[in-house]
């Protein structure tokens, strides 16, 4: 990585290996909050599709369905909260990837917000932090 005046970046010092979004817990905690947010939004629009073809009619009068909607609210948004400002931070500070791909994951964070920040886990932070470590651990 460079900074902006074009000198390498460190990773191995403050920034780098000990920062908290390199750390292998915050990256299980990114991987569980990527999990449910793509289950929380699988959840939703399948309720949506079954509310439009018929198949779930009036189910605020079902307390088990209004049970299963309140956890799931309060599990998905602090970890949508969490992700989507991790990721923010990692793209910000740490991302390797070419401008033109920052720019598309950025313009993807406007418009998607949470669910590209699930994405952006998978495709970029893992692949980038998992061989970060992997370096850090064979020196």
């Amino acid at each position: 990585m460079q900074e902006l005046d074009g000198t390498p970046r460190n990773l191995s010092s403050s920034e780098g290996g000990s920062h908290w979004l390199l750390r292998p817990p915050c990256a299980s905690l990114f991987f569980i909050s990527s999990i449910l947010v793509f289950a929380t939004w699988t959840f939703v629009y399948s309720l949506y599709f079954f509310h439009r073809i018929g198949w779930l009619v009036y189910p605020n009068n079902s307390q088990w369905f209004v049970t299963v909607c309140t956890a799931t609210a309060f599990l998905a948004v602090p970890s949508s909260l969490y992700l989507l400002v991790g990721m923010l931070w990692y793209w910000v500070k740490f991302d390797e990837s070419g401008r033109l791909v920052k720019v598309v994951w950025f313009l993807s964070f406007v418009v998607l917000a949470w669910l590209a920040a699930a994405a952006y886990y998978f495709i970029v932070y893992r692949r980038q932090v998992t061989s970060k470590n992997r370096e850090a651990g064979s020196l």
